[in-house]
């Protein structure tokens, strides 16, 4: 996103070889990309004003079925821990986030599918648009 010029210096500087940047896609050819990987990455800076919602990308990243690696805190982590979604770290902790980098990298293969299918069920039950249409019409 915002850090992409500094990142691709950063790698041509210390010729890091197995980094790709793909650049801006369209929102259609995202789904490519998440079933491409094996885990997805959502990230927001330790801002109090961030920490109450839960951006766009989270409910796409629960279509997906996979883990999730929050590098949050607020809402967002709250509920990757509540519902078994992945993985979180606190942001700017560079320590914190690497360590959980190499927990995730060791996790076995089951781990990745249990918290995956906890990501479709969590969009089934709690991010249903029906449902949460239905919760909204009791208020009116």
């Amino acid at each position: 996103g915002s850090h992409l010029a500094n990142l691709k210096k950063k790698v041509e500087k210390e010729r890091i070889i197995n980094v790709v940047f793909h650049g801006r896609k369209h929102l259609d050819e995202m789904n490519n990309y998440y079933g491409a990987s094996n885990i997805l990455i959502i990230s927001l800076n330790d801002d109090p004003s961030f920490n109450k919602y839960i951006p766009a990308k989270f409910q796409s990243y629960l279509t997906s079925g996979k883990p999730i690696f929050a590098v949050m805190s607020g809402e967002v982590k709250n509920l990757v821990k509540k519902y078994n979604l992945g993985w979180t770290a606190p942001p700017g902790d560079v320590s914190a986030i690497a360590k959980k980098i190499e927990e995730i990298y060791f996790s076995p293969p089951e781990e990745f599918k249990n918290k995956g299918q906890n990501t479709k069920r969590l969009l089934e039950t709690e991010f249903n648009r029906e449902k949460i249409i239905e919760k909204i019409k009791k208020y009116f």
